[in-house]
């Protein structure tokens, strides 16, 4: 999948500086976003803006010569939008403490023309969900109904997805064509009616999807697992619901960390999903067991398995090895048929190569395995069919601040 990248994966921050002591518009304060080499100096009139900031939580440093450093805290930015921060310092004539101030976040977000909910990645963590779709289905306006996401009414192919700004809206089915797992979401962007203009072949939604960059100075990760299994007391209706620790497994984990300190970093995420469901079938027959009759437009058992001449006596004691020889090798096993299997991985690698050139590579895998439940095959089922869907995607992307209010992204 390769594609140019249009929509916003990263958002703005602005403001003004002034003097706490005399309300005066300060000249070259500088603004600096700690943990990043964005920054920048206010003008004649005490504003100041900072473009291409990814998303997510920052402290914010205001110093100038003469005065105390102010230090703001908890600074949300969110992918497309201006965030507002405005700040006050004092004057100092001898060397002081630094001044913090803890940022709130504003009621209403005054650049917003349009129903949109920005979710970060420590909001993700938080929500009882699995999948990003449960983040999805708990927004205004949402409906999820058999496995398919409907905005406002729409179809469950009227939604654009896009992941760091690239589509990757799968045009065989209109859904998502690759994975991405919760522990990999930086921020999660979803925008239900009058899209802007960079934003197109959706009727219904868009859903932006922005991935985490590793950390540029330390490593670290987690690794997490959990087992289940279904239960029944009627084992007529559902047999073999016997617990078992590895019928339903969740394994997932990610890493990240430096490649070379402070330039390259890496992420890496992974998971492995392995549902046996509730549903089993027996092996009385074997798929080869059946002959298709194209007169009677049936399946009808193979009469002449084990029959030599074809001659069938009224006998029913000479009956039974022409069953056993339509059974299976290892006839009378239980086995699933409604399970689901599922592995995804993605690994990004971003380069810092200069202060404003940025550089990333994300790829990503899934391979996922199912078998629908028919009850028409309980006593034959490895005669029902399996589904087999790997996918894979390759992001390459390269944004370039040109100067303090030019960039261009590629």
């Amino acid at each position: 999948m390769s594609q140019f990248a249009f929509a916003g994966i990263t958002g703005k921050l602005s403001g003004i500086i002034t003097s706490k002591d005399t309300g005066e518009r300060l000249i070259g304060a500088n603004v600096i976003i700690d943990g990043t080499t964005l920054g920048a100096a206010t003008d004649e009139n005490g504003n100041y803006f900072i473009l291409q900031i990814p998303p997510g939580t920052y402290t914010v440093r205001v110093t100038m010569i003469g005065y105390q450093t102010l230090i703001l805290n908890a600074v949300r930015i969110k992918v497309d939008l201006t965030t507002a921060l405005d700040g006050a310092l004092s004057e100092s004539a001898v060397s002081m403490d630094e001044v913090v101030v803890q940022a709130e976040r504003p009621m209403i977000q005054t650049d917003v023309t349009y129903s949109q909910a920005n979710i970060s990645s420590e909001e993700v963590e938080m929500l009882p969900v699995e999948e990003f779709e449960d983040v999805l289905a708990l927004q205004a306006g949402v409906v999820m109904t058999g496995g398919e996401i409907h905005v406002r009414g729409g179809r469950g192919g009227e939604i654009s997805y896009m992941i760091d700004g690239i589509t990757v809206t799968d045009p065989y089915n209109s859904g998502m064509a690759v994975e991405i797992e919760n522990n990999a979401i930086q921020e999660l962007q979803f925008i239900s009616g009058t899209f802007n203009a960079e934003y197109g072949q959706a009727m219904s939604g868009i859903v932006n999807i922005i991935t985490k960059d590793g950390d540029y100075s330390k490593f670290s990760g987690s690794v997490s697992t959990s087992t289940g299994d279904y239960h029944s007391a009627d084992n007529e209706l559902f047999p073999q619901l016997d617990i078992q620790h590895s019928a339903i497994s969740d394994k997932k984990g990610n890493l990240e960390g430096p490649i070379v300190p402070g330039k390259v970093s890496f992420f890496i995420s992974g998971r492995e999903k392995i549902n046996n469901g509730y549903l089993y079938g027996q092996r009385i027959f074997h798929p080869n067991s059946f002959i298709w009759s194209e007169s009677e437009n049936i399946f009808k058992i193979d009469s002449t398995v084990g029959l030599g001449n074809g001659f069938v006596p009224d006998d029913g004691d000479d009956l039974k090895p022409i069953i056993d020889s339509l059974r299976a090798a290892d006839a009378f096993d239980w086995v699933p048929m409604n399970w689901y299997e599922q592995t995804t991985y993605q690994a990004k690698v971003s380069f810092r190569l200069t202060s404003g050139i940025k550089m990333s590579y994300n790829r990503m895998y899934s391979d996922t395995r199912s078998q629908d439940y028919s009850h028409a095959y309980r006593w034959n089922p490895d005669g029902r069919g399996h589904s087999f869907n790997t996918r894979t995607g390759d992001l390459f992307r390269m944004d370039v601040s040109l100067s303090q209010s030019t960039f261009a992204n590629v």
